[in-house]
C-alpha cells in the first residue's frame, strides 16, 4: 500500500488548518487496551499455531515458519541494490558512533579511606526489538534499535516484524528490512515474522 504524501512546504498554515489536513485519530488508549486484551491472552496461552493464525487474521499472510531462515536473510542482502546497501552502512556507522559515545562509564568513589562505592553499567543479556512493517517499512527502525543494542553489549537480539504479502511465498521480511537484518545475523538469535500485538 503506497504512503499518502502531502507537500505543505510552500504553504503557510495555521494550527487549525494543519489539523484539518492532517487530523489526529480520535481514539482512547483505554478503549484500545480493552480491544487488544483478548489478542494478548491468545498469545500468552497459545503456541506457534496460534501465532500463525493471528498472522493470517491481521496481516493476511500465513507464514510457513515464525523464524526467518539465515539463508533468506543472506539471499536478501545479496539482492540489495549496492547504492542502498552503501547508504545503510553509512547510517549504521553514524548510529554506532553516537550509541557508543552515549554508553555510561563505570565510576568508583572513595567515601572514606578504604571505603569505596562503585557504580557499574552492565548490558542486559537479551532484548526483543519490534520493527514496524505494515503500511511502510523503515530500515531506520532496525538501525536505531539493533545497532544501539549491539553497541551497548547485548549478546542476544531478537527482531520481530510483520510478514508482508508480497514476500509471503518466501516467508521473509520486507526486502530492505530483511537485507538490513542480515548485517546482524551473526549477532542476532532470530528474526521473526510477527505483527505488533503478536510480538508484544
Amino acid at each position: 500500500m503506497p504512503i499518502r504524501q502531502i507537500d505543505l512546504s510552500t504553504q503557510s498554515l495555521s494550527k487549525s488548518e494543519y489539523r484539518k489536513i492532517l487530523p489526529r485519530a480520535n481514539s482512547s488508549v483505554d478503549e484500545a487496551i480493552e480491544k487488544i486484551k483478548p489478542i494478548l491472552q491468545r498469545v500468552k496461552v497459545g503456541d506457534e499455531k496460534v501465532l500463525k493464525q493471528l498472522a493470517v487474521e491481521f496481516d493476511g499472510v500465513s507464514p510457513k515458519n515464525i523464524k526467518v531462515a539465515n539463508e533468506d536473510l543472506i539471499n536478501a542482502l545479496a539482492q540489495l541494490d549496492p547504492k542502498i546497501k552503501a547508504a545503510l552502512e553509512v547510517a549504521i556507522n553514524q548510529v554506532r558512533k553516537v550509541a557508543q559515545d552515549q554508553i555510561p562509564h563505570s565510576k568508583k568513589t572513595e567515601v572514606i579511606p578504604g571505603g569505596e562505592i562503585e557504580r557499574n553499567w552492565v548490558p542486559v543479556d537479551r532484548v526483543g526489538l519490534y520493527v514496524p512493517g505494515g503500511i511502510a517499512a523503515y530500515p531506520s527502525s532496525v538501525i536505531m534499535n539493533v545497532v544501539s543494542a549491539i553497541a551497548a553489549g547485548v549478546k542476544s537480539i531478537a527482531v520481530a516484524s510483520p510478514p508482508q504479502k508480497e514476500n509471503a511465498p518466501k516467508n521473509v521480511l520486507p526486502s530492505d528490512l530483511n537485507a538490513l537484518s542480515a548485517f546482524f545475523t551473526a549477532l542476532s538469535s532470530k528474526v521473526v515474522t510477527m505483527g505488533n500485538l503478536i510480538a508484544t
